[in-house]
């Protein structure tokens, strides 16, 4: 159990994390030719921004394994398999550096929030992150307090509920293989963020979800890809013979909306 002295440090990470986001977008829509003197006055701000959400990370991975950061400074330079051998012999999980450091789905979760801001209270209602790895869904959402299932391997829910328990967020833990209908039912929103074409059995995951009722469902890329983004490996064939049917049974249930290339929000019909 977190102590109220404990929030803080999170509270200003997710401040830090907004800030970053509103300074982004505008930097996006700098380059399609406005806004361009906001963009050059606020460079160095989101430099700043970015150094601080870096620390903010690097406080997380060195409290959890008791690492001294300059320790941990070396495996997030590194890469390939240089960076596999070295966090081995550190007993630092590989993944946990990569989704730490080399990139981060904030943009997708501020994405998701726009969308829902006017059509959803987030307080209290249930949110699923299936396949959380570290839980920047879980954490961005859990932030608006919402409450969080987190759901992947074993390990990967233990970094991400200590993650989640350090910012005092309501949460519970569900480890993979689970029961499908079991982490859906209850759950309004229910995000996977690239991790259905990793799967042999999307449908029954996506048909448990039309089921139980899920009000919102997130996806990145599946079930769209190509013969390319399936080639990719630990892309399963599974997958991709069953994106047809699961394209079929989401449209069917589900409005869709496209937020930005292949990032989609399906909103149940009748939902409001």
């Amino acid at each position: 159990m977190t102590t109220s002295t404990d929030i803080s440090p999170s509270l200003q990470e997710f401040k830090n994390l907004m800030q970053t986001i509103t300074i982004s977008i505008n930097d996006l829509e700098s380059k399609l030719g406005s806004y361009g003197a906001f963009r050059r006055n606020n460079s160095s701000l989101l430099t700043e921004l970015n150094e601080q959400d870096y620390l903010y990370r690097m406080d997380l991975i060195s409290e959890y394994y008791n690492i001294d950061r300059k320790e941990l400074e070396p495996l997030i330079e590194l890469q390939g398999a240089e960076r596999t051998a070295a966090c081995k012999e550190k007993g630092v999980n590989g993944f946990f550096i990569r989704t730490l450091f080399d990139y981060n789905r904030y943009m997708q979760c501020y994405m998701l929030h726009n969308f829902l801001l006017r059509r959803f209270q987030f307080k209290g209602k249930h949110l699923l992150d299936f396949g959380c790895l570290i839980a920047d869904y879980g954490f961005y959402f859990g932030m608006l307090q919402m409450k969080i299932t987190l759901c992947d391997l074993r390990d990967h829910v233990a970094f991400a509920s200590y993650r989640l328990s350090r910012a005092n967020i309501d949460h519970v833990n569900m480890y993979a293989p689970a029961n499908y209908s079991a982490i859906t039912k209850g759950q309004d929103i229910a995000v996977f963020g690239e991790v259905l074409e990793h799967l042999t059995d999307p449908y029954l995951l996506l048909e448990s979800c039309v089921n139980n009722n899920v009000q919102y469902i997130f996806t990145t890329m599946y079930p769209y890809g190509d013969d390319y983004y399936f080639g990719v490996p630990g892309h399963t064939q599974e997958a991709k013979e069953q994106a047809p049917a699961c394209m079929e049974l989401l449209r069917k249930h589900y409005q869709e909306f496209n937020l930005f290339k292949k990032t989609t929000v399906w909103m149940k019909k009748g939902a409001y």
